[in-house]
């Protein structure tokens, strides 16, 4: 066996081990998690998570690109479950999902679209809740662009503002060193892949997290295919043309002040201002995943959320 393939399996078998080994320092207790296989519009099979009674209300948790399912188990592991029905799923490209091999494949956003839909269909959920974490807002929104606002009872936006706010100037290109982290990450080069993996994986929180997340969130990264990430990023972003349409959808953004190169809280809160149902929760301590950096309060504010629409909806 060649020194290239030895490394592959080597690479491959601790991205396993640090995805499924038992990892006591970050899993939450739960409720029974059931895993199916749905068939995304175009064949490819979509790796679904669920926990909780399906009768309840439904919230489906989209994670951001290079992650999995497995972002969310503080969500999935909390008092959410004594009323909701929770639902997550690895992206076409991520995790357990199938991995198409073009660009092609990922840089639709009626892909995005249809791949939701899927999910949703195939569980037979009723207008639920979106969840989106940073790319995962932009897929939210592909979704309801081709479904309607209609189609959803709220979105829940975190890590990013899912193209709806248009930026002021043109965005500074990245420095040399997260441009060369991009290019290392979409190449096929396992050792410089697995370097960039786990410095992005560093970039997802402003907390220092344990070893054991950093290994799995690695690992994650490790799972995604270069052509997915050079078709993800070839998608159209700016989704500032639904505002009018989502003017009566209730919308809640949590998002931390430490994200690096995130809006500023004064746009986030002139963002709001253009919707007459949303709201920002500001958190100062945390960044790019207030869902894992202070997972108590995220989900209580998620929880206070979606009891306020409950309550105005009776």
């Amino acid at each position: 066996m060649t020194r290239s393939n030895n490394l592959l399996t080597m690479l491959l078998a601790c991205a396993l081990f640090a995805i499924f080994a038992p990892t006591a320092a970050i899993s939450a207790e739960s409720a029974p998690q059931f895993q199916t296989v749905v068939s995304a519009a175009d064949g490819v099979p979509l790796n679904v998570v669920t926990a909780g009674d399906p009768a309840r209300p439904a919230i489906v948790f989209v994670h951001g690109i290079g992650q999995s399912y497995l972002a969310f188990e503080n969500q999935f592991g909390s008092s959410l479950l004594k009323d909701h029905y929770l639902v997550a799923f690895d992206l076409r490209g991520h995790g357990s999902s199938g991995k198409p091999w073009n660009p092609q494949a990922y840089s639709s956003r009626d892909t995005w679209a249809a791949d939701v839909r899927s999910v949703i269909d195939a569980l037979h959920l009723k207008r639920p809740v979106l969840v989106g974490w940073s790319y995962g807002t932009a897929v939210v929104l592909d979704y309801v662009r081709v479904r309607g606002p209609q189609s959803v009872a709220a979105i829940v936006m975190t890590g990013a503002y899912g193209g709806l706010m248009k930026p002021n100037s043109k965005p500074p290109p990245p420095s040399p060193e997260f441009a060369q982290l991009r290019a290392d990450l979409a190449g096929a080069d396992l050792e410089r892949k697995w370097t960039a993996s786990r410095a992005m994986a560093r970039y997802l929180t402003a907390h220092t997290m344990p070893e054991a997340w950093l290994d799995r969130a690695t690992a994650q990264g490790l799972l995604l295919p270069g052509p997915a990430r050079t078709g993800m990023f070839t998608q159209p972003m700016d989704n500032t043309d639904l505002l009018p349409r989502l003017q009566l959808t209730p919308m809640l953004f949590i998002m931390g002040a430490k994200d690096n190169g995130a809006p500023s809280e004064a746009q986030g809160r002139e963002l709001v201002a253009q919707l007459k149902q949303s709201r920002l929760n500001w958190h100062d301590d945390d960044g790019h995943s207030p869902f894992i950096e202070s997972p108590e309060r995220f989900n209580r504010e998620l929880t206070e959320f979606l009891s306020a629409i409950a309550a105005e909806s009776k």
